[in-house]
This record gives C-alpha cells, structure tokens and sequence, in this order.
C-alpha cells in the first residue's frame, strides 16, 4: 500500500489547521517536546500558539494509489 504521512499543526479550540515549520526545504520533525531539522540540527523549542493555547500536531495516513485511482 502506498501511504504518505500528512502532519499539520491544529487548534482544538477554533478549528485552525496550519503548516509544520519549514527548514533545508522540508518540513520539520516534531519528537513531542519541539521541532528540529533532521539535516542541519536546527531546533525550535516554542510551540505555535493559538487561541491562547499551544497548539497540537495532527497526523494522518492518506492512501495515495486510491486518490489517484478514485479520480479516473
């Protein structure tokens, strides 16, 4: 099965969906504590705010073999 692992940073509160930080041309990891870069090492300790709350990493699986055959 062709999987691909789609994470985005999300608000409980107002619904807001926003994009992992971005670094050497690639989305940061998250390892539940900050976001760091797996090429250079660069680290961000702060958590993006929302809503006067941190706001949570989302993760999900997409099957990309049934999106692309859904749509013929």
């Amino acid at each position: 099965m062709a999987c691909f692992r789609e994470q985005v940073l999300f608000c409980e509160h107002c619904k807001r969906e926003e994009n992992l930080p971005v670094c050497c041309g690639k989305e940061m990891e998250f390892d539940g504590t900050s976001f760091f870069c797996d090429i250079c090492g660069r680290e961000i300790k702060k958590i993006p705010q929302c809503c006067s709350a941190t706001m949570q990493v989302r993760s999900s699986l997409r099957n990309i073999k049934q999106d692309i055959f859904k749509a013929q």
